[in-house]
């Protein structure tokens, strides 16, 4: 059985692949292109993702001291449907953009897209900023897309089963308290 110390350490080797080193880049203009698969969702500890096979391509424009970073994500996580309780594929396709200032004293900025770090820095860590991305991305309610003619795709099997126990249940203990009035004057 591994160790806690082992495991973190696998974690960082995967996340590891997300970082760039742009120490040496001249001023241009550069592609990076990154896939995020299942070990991602694994190493970030993502709750809310079972499994998902995402292409990100990152633009680079760098500058002296200035970097534009444009991502852009396309794929598809593996949900589980808050109706059914199956999972379905949800496609994403995200686009965002990120500002880096490379500074004497670097500071947390108010602005989500703008980073500053240090001027002695070597490399980027885009993990945590695809982590952000992705979670920004995924719908509050997780169901099944509708098919062709406009009909769910869930479990029909299942939904059956949630409309059989979701009519309401006539208890005559009960009835006798309907016309029971609590106004008093």
């Amino acid at each position: 059985m591994q160790s806690e110390k082992q495991t973190q350490t696998i974690k960082m080797q995967i996340l590891d692949q997300y970082k760039i080193q742009f120490s040496g880049l001249t001023s241009g203009v550069y592609n990076f292109n990154f896939q995020i698969t299942n070990s991602f969702f694994e190493a970030t500890s993502f709750p809310e993702v079972e499994s998902g096979d995402i292409a990100v391509l990152v633009k680079l424009e760098k500058s002296e001291n200035l970097m534009v970073l444009d991502f852009q994500l396309d794929g598809g996580l593996e949900l589980m449907c808050d109706r059914c309780l199956e999972y379905f594929t949800y496609p994403i396709s995200i686009a965002e953009q990120l500002i880096v200032r490379q500074v004497a004293d670097a500071k947390e900025s108010e602005d989500d897209n703008l980073l500053f770090i240090e001027l002695q820095a070597h490399t980027l860590d885009l993990s945590q900023f695809l982590y952000d991305y992705i979670n920004i991305a995924l719908p509050i309610q997780r169901i099944h897309p509708e098919d062709e003619q406009g009909k769910s795709s869930c479990n029909q099997e299942m939904l059956d089963q949630i409309e059989k126990y979701s009519k309401p249940i006539n208890n005559s203990q009960w009835d006798a308290l309907k016309d029971f009035n609590t106004d008093v004057n």
